[in-house]
Parts: structure tokens; C-alpha cells; sequence
């Protein structure tokens, strides 16, 4: 995943989580699942993936996280705003008392005034579509949920019948043939050389079938071979084994069928911050690490000291996230641009004024 990422202002630290999630919905074929079930596992997947598509979630989920951004980024330039104001406010006071007018304060103060309402206009347009969203969302949540319940049960019931499979299979002894070669010396006979190599020929076929996890070799006979000029020799066996069932097939056949528990990580630069997932309360600190069976859309948090960052995703997309808060540029930083020949009537926007506060601290670094 993403190398960690901290977001450190020189002048006001900041909460930043990076939620990493792992997980393998992508399932990987494996040799403890025959065609037909590779068929059917196949099948449940494709019909799951076409349904949550068809349900338009991915898109939702997308809108409403934008959205929540666009609603902190427009509270965050209000509030800056604000401040400039109030700033501005008394420094053109200070000015009229002393009798001086200062025209480029003026006409800053009428800009800021006028940001502030078309920002909170843009709020409130924010705020209505956010809940048109939350709503489509919410239905699109309940119904991913029924779509994952759905197919965890039938691969659930799939792994069961597959389990039942090899556990009967292990009872058994199965009878097979195998066909193998092998370098002499063409000075050797052909049976010392075949009798020297029996260990590694039955390792060979030890290895055919999965290795010594997988099978016990019950009877393993060479029934015939032949020898070539050079020395080389193919021979044929008849053996018989018996498949072996334990707890690690068990752990490979749910990787198999993507039946594996979700693994998070949240991070924070903070020790002070609390991790929610669906408002349940996860742990705390700079990286919590849970896992469990989760499927579906879900509700992640982070408070620190009254700042609260959210974010909705879906577990089976996979990424990595990032939660930053939005900054308030202090007032005293504002008086230091003045002071630094950046005439604040210049700045005709909050993201030049962001962009110059970057360029600044470039240079004490």
C-alpha cells in the first residue's frame, strides 16, 4: 500500500488518517477446487459484481465524499474569511482614528464580504444535494448489503460442500499411475540406478500431487522402464495414496473463495485520535489494526480535540484514503504577508493565499 503521510503545518498541526485496507475479494484459482466448482465460485462473483454495478453505489459514494470535502473546504474559507475581516476590520479603524484612509483595505474588506456570501450560497446548495445523496446512498447501502449477505451465503454453502469433498476423499486410498525420468551413469545397470533414485522418484511424485501436506503415499511400485544409450531412463509406477485433510486446507479454501477476513489500518500523526467504523468506537492513537468479516458500505471517523473527519467507502474497492482537515490561515500570519511586500489587495483569492503561505514556508525549510 501507500507509504504513510502526515499533514504537519509549521504553524498549526492537523489530524491526517490514511485508512489502508487489504483484503482478497479477487479470488485465485487453486488446486484444492476442481472445474465445475471454480465454475460456480466464478458465477457467484460475476452476478454479485453485476448487481452492485447495476445498483449505482460506486458513484454515490463518490458524490457524497466530494461533497462532504466541498462543504468543510466552503465552512474553512468562510471562517477564513472571517478572520480576514475582522483583521482588516480593526486595522482600517486604527487607520481612520489616526486619520489616515486606506482604500486597498477598503476594497479587500467588500471582497471578503462578498466571498462570504456567495461561499455560504454554495453551502447551502452543497448541504441540499448532500442529503438528496445520504438518501439514494442509504437505500444503495441497504441494498449492497442484502446483494453481499446473498453471495457470502452461497459461497459459504459452496465452501461447505467443498470442505465435505476433501474430507471424504482423505478416507480413501486412490490408486494412479506416474511416468518419470531419470539421468544414469551409463556405466550403472538400470536397476541400481533405479533402486539408488527410489527416494527422489517418490518425492517426485509426492510433488506431482501437492506434496507431503497434501498426500500419504500408501504403495508406490515400478512396474516397468527403459534405458536409452546415454544412460537416461523413463519408467512407469503404480502407486497409491490417500489425500490428507487438515486446518490449512481449511485457510486455503476460504482464501479460494475470497471468504478471508478484511484487514484495516488507520493511521493518524495524532495519539490523541479516536477511529469509528458505523460509529463504533475502534480504537485510538497513530495506527489501529482490526480486521473482521466486513461486506458492504460503511461509515469511517476520526475525532481529534472537536475536529471530526468521515468518510463512506466500500470495502471491495480496495485504495488507499485520506482524511485531512481544512486549515485556518491565523490572523497573525495575515499581518506577516503585509509586512513581507505581499499588498494583501493582491490576493484576490483564498488559494492564492495558501499557495504564498506554501511558497514561505518552502523557504524556512
Amino acid at each position: 500500500m501507500d507509504s504513510n503521510r502526515v499533514a504537519v503545518d509549521k504553524y498549526k498541526t492537523t489530524i491526517a488518517i490514511m485508512v489502508v485496507m487489504t483484503w482478497s475479494s479477487v479470488v485465485a484459482s487453486s488446486e484444492l477446487i476442481d472445474f465445475e466448482e471454480q465454475t460456480k465460485i466464478n458465477n457467484i462473483n460475476a452476478a454479485y459484481e453485476d448487481q452492485y454495478k447495476a445498483a449505482g453505489v460506486d458513484e454515490s459514494i463518490s458524490k457524497y465524499n466530494q461533497l462532504n470535502s466541498d462543504i468543510e473546504s466552503a465552512k474553512t474559507k468562510i471562517a477564513n474569511n472571517i478572520e480576514m475581516i475582522k483583521s482588516d476590520t480593526v486595522q482600517l479603524q486604527n487607520g481612520l482614528i489616526n486619520g489616515n484612509y486606506d482604500e486597498s483595505l477598503m476594497l479587500t474588506l467588500r471582497s471578503s464580504s462578498a466571498n462570504i456570501s456567495t461561499l455560504k450560497h454554495q453551502l447551502s446548495s452543497f448541504e441540499k444535494s448532500l442529503a438528496e445523496t445520504e438518501q439514494n446512498l442509504s437505500q444503495g447501502q441497504q441494498l449492497v448489503g442484502r446483494l453481499a449477505r446473498t453471495k457470502n451465503e452461497e459461497l459459504l454453502s459452496l465452501y461447505e460442500k467443498i470442505k465435505a469433498r476433501h474430507i471424504n476423499e482423505s478416507r480413501h486410498v486412490i490408486d494412479d499411475t506416474y511416468t518419470g525420468k531419470l539421468s544414469c551413469n551409463v556405466a550403472d545397470s538400470m536397476s541400481s540406478c533405479v533402486n539408488r533414485n527410489l527416494p527422489s522418484m517418490k518425492n517426485a511424485f509426492t510433488l506431482s500431487k501437492g506434496g507431503l501436506s497434501r498426500i500419504k503415499l500408501v504403495n508406490f511400485k515400478v512396474v516397468d522402464a527403459t534405458q536409452k544409450l546415454n544412460g537416461d531412463v523413463t519408467y512407469n509406477v503404480d502407486a497409491s495414496y490417500k489425500r490428507l485433510y487438515s486446518k490449512n486446507i481449511e485457510v486455503e479454501l476460504r482464501k479460494a473463495l475470497g471468504l478471508e477476513k478484511v484487514r484495516f489500518v488507520l493511521r493518524s500523526n495524532s495519539k490523541q485520535t479516536e477511529f469509528y467504523i458505523n460509529d463504533q468506537n475502534v480504537g485510538s492513537g497513530e495506527l489501529v489494526d482490526i480486521d473482521g468479516d466486513y461486506s458492504g458500505i460503511y461509515n469511517i471517523k476520526a475525532t481529534n480535540k472537536g475536529q471530526v473527519q468521515s468518510l463512506r467507502i466500500h470495502v471491495e474497492n480496495g485504495g488507499t484514503t485520506f482524511f485531512r482537515s481544512q486549515k485556518r490561515f491565523p490572523t497573525s500570519l495575515l499581518r506577516q504577508l503585509r509586512s513581507q511586500k505581499h499588498p494583501l489587495q493582491t490576493i484576490r483569492s483564498l488559494d492564492k493565499l495558501k499557495r504564498l503561505l506554501l511558497q514561505r514556508d518552502r523557504r524556512v525549510l
